[in-house]
């Protein structure tokens, strides 16, 4: 059953599309910085995360991941997977595990393009450099986008609406670009906006220096854990379990 969840997620209509414009962007964002100095390119080699990989990541998770949560309503084939009186329970956390795995793959092969476009215009000892960058800041990159596309599909299931999904999770992802968290105070709302959602961990160009990581780490756990128990809450009263 997994690999068919996959599946489906992968035969999604924009992965191709929008992974071949990262590429392309990616690649002339190095071109112009090559034009400059090498200092440049190494910069710009570094900060795939920070914005280019971070909106790519996302944007193709809820394109494609959060969308495997409402193809039965759209499929019209709802009704048939509701008679599966055992297996609606395995076919969510199936479903989430899909998205899951997907996402993973999303980023290695984000990663994949960041490191290729890097090994073009670097050095050997720059790019070695680039390589231990991107290795230090991968394990928060993995984390974040495993994280938000659970929480996407979670949202998915409970608004049973993949537009009300992106509406609502690409405002909440998009706010650690607008908010500067130098500039807050810690622990208060505009703090939480800033840094308290997934993204933050994403971007990964701050959160390796973040004072509060540890407090950080535990809200993402709560707001995940929380988000799927009233995911699994509202699917009973609906009789969807």
């Amino acid at each position: 059953m997994l690999p068919w969840e996959i599946k489906k997620i992968l035969r999604n209509n924009w992965g191709l599309p929008a992974v071949l414009a990262v590429f392309g962007f990616w690649s002339v964002m190095i071109y112009f910085a090559a034009q400059k100095s090498p200092a440049q390119v190494l910069a710009t080699a570094n900060s795939f995360w920070h914005v280019l990989g971070t909106l790519s990541i996302g944007f193709l998770i809820l394109a494609m991941t959060a969308k495997i949560f409402i193809l039965d309503k759209e499929e019209g084939v709802k009704e048939v997977i509701l008679t599966a009186r055992h297996g609606r329970t395995k076919v969510f956390l199936t479903r989430l595990g899909a998205a899951g795995l997907c996402a993973l793959f999303m980023v290695l092969l984000l990663t994949a393009i960041q490191l290729a476009g890097a090994a073009l215009a670097v050095s050997p000892g720059e790019f070695t450099e680039v390589v231990r960058s991107c290795a230090a800041s991968l394990p928060y990159v993995l984390a974040g986008s495993v994280l938000f596309s659970i929480f996407a599909a979670c949202v998915c299931a409970i608004f049973q609406s993949h537009t009300s999904t992106v509406i609502l999770c690409g405002l909440l992802y998009g706010l650690t670009f607008l908010l500067r968290g130098k500039l807050l105070t810690d622990f208060s709302i505009e703090w939480f906006l800033e840094k308290g959602f997934f993204s933050y961990a994403i971007r990964s160009n701050e959160i390796t220096d973040e004072p509060q990581l540890l407090q950080l780490v535990i809200w993402y756990m709560i707001l995940i854990a929380g988000t799927v128990l009233l995911t699994r809450k509202l699917q009973g009263r609906r009789h969807e379990l």
